[in-house]
């Protein structure tokens, strides 16, 4: 990519690794792992040239849904060390709602507010909409009164149950009232999020058709 990258007109950004990872765990070996892992990812972008990562929170292990408070409490500390690092790279990090709340973290407003509040670094840390997860948590609305700390948009579409990454307009996402509640204030990028050429193209000719009619802003 690296070596690719000046020959093309683009921006591009990176989303963080998860599969594996928790930097809320319980377990402090686990958890710095996990930081030690994520740390890297934001050098690399850096070395890229990346001007944004996305990071997902935490999750919650069996004994850690018995822990909740510490959990949570390690979530935020996680984040925040991660956005002083993302700083100091001359980076930002923008940390992504998530779907299923017995086991994930940061899928309200309330708990996405508490981290982006204690970690203290406005200009660094914000806030991913994924309309998709917040679409399966019926947080939507919640989650875009944090829009002032949005720093990217993750789009696809669902049935309100499943987290499906369907093609934008093929479940019940309502894209037009976030794309009305964000814009004209929002300058960041929109993220498609598809399974495969065909949804990423069909999603995309959705978005345009949505943005001319509200006077395409690009």
């Amino acid at each position: 990519l690296k070596e690719h990258l000046p020959s093309y007109d683009i921006r591009i950004q990176v989303h963080a690794p998860f599969s594996d990872l928790n930097p809320a765990a319980l377990n402090p070996p686990f958890r710095e792992l996990s930081l030690h892992v994520l740390e890297g990812t934001l050098e690399g972008a850096r070395e890229l040239g990346a001007e944004l990562v996305t990071l997902h929170p935490g999750i919650l292990s069996p004994m850690g849904q018995m822990m909740r408070e510490t959990s949570v409490d390690n979530n935020v500390r996680s984040m925040a060390r991660l956005a002083r690092r993302a700083g100091d790279l001359g980076i930002r990090v923008a940390l992504e709602n998530m779907p299923f709340p017995a086991f994930t973290l940061c899928n309200d407003a309330d708990g996405m507010r508490e981290v982006l509040d204690a970690a203290g670094v406005d200009d660094t840390l914000g806030f991913c909409l994924d309309v998709g997860h917040a679409n399966v948590t019926g947080e939507t609305g919640g989650l875009l009164g944090l829009r002032d700390r949005l720093f990217n948009v993750h789009l696809h579409d669902n049935d309100g149950r499943k987290d499906l990454h369907l093609a934008i307009g093929e479940g019940t996402v309502d894209l037009r009232r976030v794309l009305r509640s964000v814009l004209p204030d929002y300058k960041g990028p929109f993220i498609i999020e598809g399974k495969g050429t065909e949804h990423v193209c069909g999603s995309q000719e959705s978005l345009e058709g949505m943005l001319s009619e509200m006077g395409d802003r690009f």
